[in-house]
């Protein structure tokens, strides 16, 4: 028996793999400011505050302006973040063949409340998936162990039942901890195929939905 016969649940990140996010916001950012994309620092500890839900995007702006002195204003950011909020070609397609193959489908994502909010008025994908949980409602972000059993205990399945599609190893590495299987995120195209070599068939839609 494969182990793809076990998977009764697949979970997807949501940031590089249906939508891009914060890719290229340092060069964005480094031309608005007129500084290196490599001599800016968005990791600061508000950052994660914002991810779990205790701080506003606003309050994030703020203290990464004061941090780095900049002239730019909050708005400014504001609106320059939602530039990158793209959906990466494909993968809504693959979600549907997924779905319509029974399995249940959920979304594990570290994101801000504001963003989310943005991108779910705008993609329109919460009705993707089964299960959603996010960082900022949870207070808690990948690749800490206590993120991956949420998620799995809304879906109703365990850890060798789900496998787990994500752009970033360590996510990947701290899901196969604990007994998931996973698959990294490329691009659609190459999620396909190692679906399929996974064993995972998905069926040939007449419709596609991207």
């Amino acid at each position: 028996m494969s182990k793809a016969s076990d998977i009764q649940a697949i979970i997807f990140d949501l940031s590089e793999v249906l939508l891009h996010g914060l890719l290229g916001l340092h060069e964005r950012l480094g031309r608005s400011v007129g500084v290196s994309s490599s001599r800016l620092e968005l990791q600061i500890p508000e950052l994660k505050a914002l991810f779990e839900g205790r701080i506003s995007e606003q309050d994030y702006w703020s203290a990464l302006i004061d941090k780095h002195c900049w002239t730019i204003s909050s708005e400014e950011l504001h609106n320059l973040v939602r530039e990158g909020f793209r959906e990466i070609p494909g993968t809504r397609s693959i979600i549907h063949e997924l779905r319509r193959s029974g399995y249940r489908i959920g979304l594990l994502s570290v994101h801000a409340r504001e963003w989310i909010s943005y991108c779910e008025e705008k993609f329109s994908f919460r009705e993707l998936f089964d299960e959603i949980s996010y960082s900022f409602e949870t207070d808690t972000c990948k690749p800490a162990p206590q993120s991956f059993v949420m998620i799995l205990e809304r879906l109703r399945c365990r850890p060798q039942e789900a496998l787990f599609i994500d752009d970033m190893p360590a996510n990947l590495d701290a899901a196969s901890m604990i007994g998931m299987h996973t698959l990294q995120f490329v691009s659609a195209a190459r999620l396909r195929r190692d679906l399929h070599l996974f064993g995972i068939a998905l069926p040939s839609a007449r419709t596609r939905h991207d």
